[in-house]
């Protein structure tokens, strides 16, 4: 039983290591073409960046603001904003969206270091890309009110994120 145990977590860890990459991509790739991301962005003093940690474990994600765009960075030794996933398990239900994320924040299984305007601001930028990322039937169990983008504009970013930005980090 505890080796399954162990199992689990590391499949958990695993996913969530690669979520936590595509979402550098796709937040990049998003950045660069939807207007009302890069106005989001837009509000973010300069410099600014961002960073999603799991506590419990050695799993982050850089965000910084560079040219009105959000890009994925290595390693940074300060974060203007940081968002703290509690456990794991938490974790893994908010980035695979089993659970919203304003539940997350409303039931205290994150922790946010830094101006809550800022939480604000990066929560809708994750709803634009979730809206981007995950078909609709997905999108409506994730998020409380879905952005509105044209069909077009939509499947044209969303090629671009598969095929470009995610796999090849343009």
């Amino acid at each position: 039983m505890e080796r399954l145990k162990f199992k689990r977590k590391k499949f958990k860890i695993l996913v969530l290591k690669i979520i936590f990459f595509v979402l550098g991509r796709a937040l990049k790739g998003v950045s660069n073409f939807d207007k009302n991301v890069q106005n989001n962005i837009l509000k973010f003093p300069r410099p600014f960046i961002i960073k999603l940690s799991l506590e419990s474990e050695d799993i982050n994600l850089y965000l910084k603001k560079e040219d009105n765009r959000l890009k994925p960075v290595k390693q940074s030794d300060y974060s203007d904003f940081t968002i703290y996933f509690k456990d794991i398990e938490t974790a893994f239900k908010l980035m695979t969206t089993q659970k919203r994320l304003d539940y997350g924040f409303s039931e205290n299984r994150m922790n946010i270091k830094g101006d809550l305007t800022n939480a604000l601001i990066f929560t809708e930028i994750l709803e634009y890309v979730q809206t981007y990322l995950y078909p609709v039937f997905i999108v409506k169990s994730a998020i409380k009110k879905i952005p509105k983008i044209k069909i077009v504009n939509k499947i044209i970013v969303r090629i671009y994120l598969y095929f470009i930005s995610i796999p090849f980090g343009i």
